[in-house]
């Protein structure tokens, strides 16, 4: 057999980077061994069969490679293949892998990831598209029951082995997952909301809030809020956004008013004032505030002004109040339950109209009626008129009968409906306005149906309805 040079087996086990086996003009044989001792590449040198070399046999070969202790993996078709084409050809192959340990697979251990949903657009990417900024919110609402993070359960760990047959021990990654905090739980493997309500992580917890709290001012940095929690906000509110809440709007300034819509209360530290002609707000709750003008309000609760309301239309199924310097100025008042104020208009100014005790609703469902049915009796008579041309054929006149049958069906329903909303109509007869300072001339009031009209200016009034007589009378206070 061709001599050898290169390392022992001692060496070849303590990591020797290569070995050589055989000199020429022998057939010669290079091992070389990676840094991590998982695998073996091999260098064939043929034999120079002038100087009457001998080549590497596939039995030879294989016991260099063993010498090596390279004995894991071994390639052992791959080899004989490169030792035939190295001999018949008489040429060298290079880099042939001899020999594959087994890398280990990292044991993982269970963490939770976060919903990719939960990961927003940035602003500044808009695609090219025109934006409505008022639209954006760079806030992240959740609702109920929605899932914010998914549990990645523990994937085990698999040892390795080298090419010496050494086992390769395995390592343990810990990737950075998610806690759930505020009103989430764990459920089936998730991280769940408990609430509809305002998304945030603050570092690896992920928390839903149902206060949304807005330090500045609502404009173009926060877009149109619409939150279903409470809302908070300690600026002001620019000319064109609109506010929604599932709660309560708290207001720490004068809340410049566009739209603005809460399930619950509304509490405005300052007053409130319409923007773009006459501002829209609808509140479950109760409304308070110091002012309110130019406002078109109603609220299911009571509505508290300290100061005055002006030149606003006001609805609210409970009752109105100011305090004793307060007043109305230039008003629609619609109460269920009564009103009570400082003064009702003033020497110069538009007058107001009180409504009491009547359910304003079916006032304005009986009113659309109303439309519905001049509309009707508009298209009914010129279908009459049009029945009675001599020129029409049959077909025609049996289609404008068609028609007007309809429109009688119409009319019959929506008299109908009518009769059904007048009863409800009048729901408080005992509501009351009481006015501690004066009541203007030109103001009307109206309780039940029942009307009076001030062609002079009184003070110090209570007006009521006085059931049995059927009309207002005026207590002095």
């Amino acid at each position: 057999m061709a001599g050898e040079a290169g390392g022992s087996e001692e060496s070849a086990r303590k990591g020797k980077a290569s070995a050589s086996y055989g000199k020429p003009p022998d057939g010669c044989l290079a091992i070389t061994i990676s840094s991590d001792r998982v695998l073996a590449h091999a260098d064939f040198t043929p034999a120079d069969t002038d100087a009457n070399g001998k080549p590497i046999l596939f039995d030879v070969a294989r016991q260099m490679i063993e010498r090596a202790n390279v004995k894991f993996g071994l390639k052992l078709e791959i080899i004989r293949e490169a030792l035939q084409e190295c001999n018949q050809r008489e040429r060298a192959i290079y880099g042939v892998l001899i020999a594959a340990g087994s890398h280990p697979e990292s044991e993982v251990l269970e963490f939770y990831e976060r919903s990719p949903e939960l990961s927003k657009k940035s602003w500044g990417e808009d695609d090219g598209e025109r934006v409505d900024y008022r639209s954006r919110s760079p806030y992240t609402v959740v609702k109920k029951d929605q899932v914010l993070a998914t549990l990645h359960p523990k994937v085990m760990g698999k040892m390795g082995r080298n090419i010496y047959g050494d086992p390769i021990q395995f390592k343990t990654e810990r990737p950075e997952g998610v806690t759930g905090g505020a009103n989430t739980r764990i459920e089936d493997g998730k991280i769940i909301s408990n609430i509809d309500g305002l998304f945030l992580q603050d570092k690896k917890t992920l928390n839903v809030h149902d206060t949304l709290v807005i330090k500045g001012s609502v404009g173009y940095g926060t877009g149109n809020i619409a939150f279903p929690g409470n809302v908070s906000i300690a600026g002001e509110v620019a000319d064109g956004f609109k506010v929604y809440s599932g709660g309560t709007i708290a207001v720490n300034q004068t809340f410049n008013l566009t739209e603005a819509v809460a399930k619950k209360d509304l509490k405005v530290a300052g007053g409130i004032v319409g923007r773009g002609g006459i501002g829209a707000l609808k509140v479950g709750g109760q409304i308070q505030a110091k002012f309110m003008s130019n406002c078109r309000a109603a609220a299911r609760g009571s509505i508290l002004v300290e100061r005055e309301v002006s030149n606003s239309s006001i609805y609210s199924f409970d009752k109105l109040e100011t305090s004793e310097k307060g007043g109305i100025l230039g008003c629609n008042i619609y109460c269920v339950h009564g009103l009570k104020t400082g003064h009702i208009g003033k020497q110069v100014s538009r007058a107001s109209n009180i409504y009491c005790g009547m359910d304003f609703i079916a006032m304005q469902e009986i009113e659309k009626c109303n439309e519905r049915l001049r509309d009707l009796t508009f298209k009914t008579e010129r279908l009459k008129v049009m029945k009675e041309s001599p020129k029409l054929k049959p077909k025609s006149l049996a289609k404008i009968a068609e028609h007007l049958s309809r429109l009688e069906e119409d009319v019959s329903k929506t008299n109908g409906k009518i009769s059904s909303l007048l009863p409800k109509i009048n729901v408080n007869p005992h509501a009351q306005i009481i006015v501690s300072g004066e009541i203007f001339r030109g103001t009307l009031i109206e309780i039940c149906q029942v009307s009076l009209f001030f062609e002079r200016s009184v003070a110090r009034v209570r007006v009521k309805l006085d059931m049995k007589m059927r009309k207002l009378v005026c207590e002095p206070l």
